[in-house]
């Protein structure tokens, strides 16, 4: 479902959601992260904990930056990996016996 198709049908979810925490109901509900969930929920006038946004928001932010950085540590690690050759090596598949 794309954004539009998932605030057209989240009224009736809202208005039956018997939950404790309606963000993590629609966020698995819908499968969307939890910032996603926030966003429209709030787009369709539901009141929430402002405090509970913020660490939602927090976290995204931090799992972001753990993916750069995980990421950018790969592609270091890649450029800085030792590589042994001397450029004569050769793979042989299947019988590779001398003729003599």
């Amino acid at each position: 479902m794309n954004r539009e198709q998932r605030l057209q049908s989240a009224r009736p979810f809202i208005q039956n959601y018997s939950g404790g925490n309606i963000a993590r109901g629609y966020s698995r509900w819908y499968g969307v992260d939890r910032r996603t969930a926030v966003l429209e929920l709030k787009m369709l006038g539901v009141q929430l904990n402002e405090d509970y946004v913020a660490a939602v928001f927090a976290t995204a932010r931090m799992q972001e930056e753990r993916a750069i950085r995980a990421r950018l540590n790969r592609e270091v690690d890649l450029e800085t990996e030792d590589v042994d050759s001397d450029e004569s090596f050769a793979w042989f598949d299947g019988d590779h016996r001398n003729p003599d």
